[in-house]
């Protein structure tokens, strides 16, 4: 039997605990700073989290499908590592996209633009799934650029980055027989055929003008911008569990790792000696848990220092 006072102790421990948790969340609270801009005559929403020191650089930090902006600070402790560190985080709401088109890349300079403070700073841009592609492709339509750019590094969780495959891919889905397959598979080229004009074989030429990455290109098409970024391509081939999960049907090709060991061999290829492809295990499939937030801070930080 626990007596009296252990309980009365046990009962203000517990409430000292709680006070201090709810704190805790109104201080993160408080740090986010919800900001908007408006872009071909829609307001967009954005979210900041300021460096805890002078500012040193900043990250663009791009969210997935669906995904809200604000939550990603729940999904990744990335920004608050890199907080202590001087970096300044942004996370943008943006139109559902795989490729960083002309209005996303308006979208993103009038961001970069409202935050006057952080021009000259390092910049390094990343994202997960979707916000991946776009953070690839947007950092392809950067390095084009005659004027010099301040983009450190770049890096992308588990994006899906040749659209030819992902064409490809979303056929296969549409003939597995698992109905939230053959949805996804409808989604995608739905998508694709809105956004490229149609199927690869009769638009090659946009395929290659707007994927991010194509493994049918000698040079990976876009991708040969990267040859001289430090760049990391993060993914968590669990072929296994996707058939469990998802579709017995499943393929080691309808993956995203496989763009991203392709753009990985073709960037070494080219010469990039700073291309790293991060392949783990037991981390979640398909998550922004893949990427290790304290190790990719300081990846980012000794990029953004040269």
């Amino acid at each position: 039997m626990i007596g009296m006072g252990a309980r009365m102790c046990c009962v203000r421990l517990f409430c000292v605990l709680l006070f201090l948790i709810l704190i805790g969340e109104c201080v993160v609270a408080q740090t986010i700073s919800k900001k908007s801009i408006r872009v071909d005559n829609k307001n967009y929403a954005y979210f900041v989290l300021e460096p805890a020191i002078a500012m040193q650089g900043i990250l663009l930090l791009l969210p997935g499908r669906g995904e809200n902006p604000k939550d990603v600070f729940k999904r990744t402790d990335l920004p608050d590592f890199l907080k202590a560190k001087g970096y300044l985080t942004i996370v943008p709401e943006l139109p559902y996209s795989l490729f960083a088109g002309a209005s996303i890349r308006k979208h993103l300079l009038e961001i970069l633009k409202t935050q006057a403070t952080t021009k000259g700073l390092s910049l390094s841009v990343g994202g997960f799934s979707a916000g991946g592609s776009v953070a690839i492709s947007y950092a392809e339509y950067l390095l084009s650029l005659d004027s010099v750019t301040n983009l450190k590094s770049v890096f992308a969780i588990d994006p899906p980055l040749d659209l030819e495959r992902l064409y490809s891919t979303a056929g296969y889905f549409m003939e597995y027989d698992c109905n939230m397959m053959r949805d996804e598979g409808l989604l995608m080229s739905t998508y694709l055929d809105k956004a490229m004009g149609g199927p690869p074989k009769d638009n090659h030429e946009t395929y290659v003008a707007l994927s991010p990455f194509l493994a049918s290109e000698a040079d990976g098409g876009n991708a040969r911008r990267l040859k001289q970024i430090p760049i990391r391509l993060y993914a968590e081939p669990d072929l296994n569990l996707v058939k469990n999960r998802y579709c017995k049907e499943l393929r080691e090709d309808d993956l995203n790792a496989t763009d991203l060991e392709k753009l990985a061999r073709i960037l070494k290829t080219l010469g990039n000696t700073n291309c790293e492809y991060i392949v783990t295990q037991d981390r979640g499939y398909h998550s922004w848990n893949i990427a290790d937030g304290r190790e990719l801070a300081a990846w980012i930080v000794r990029w953004g220092k040269r």
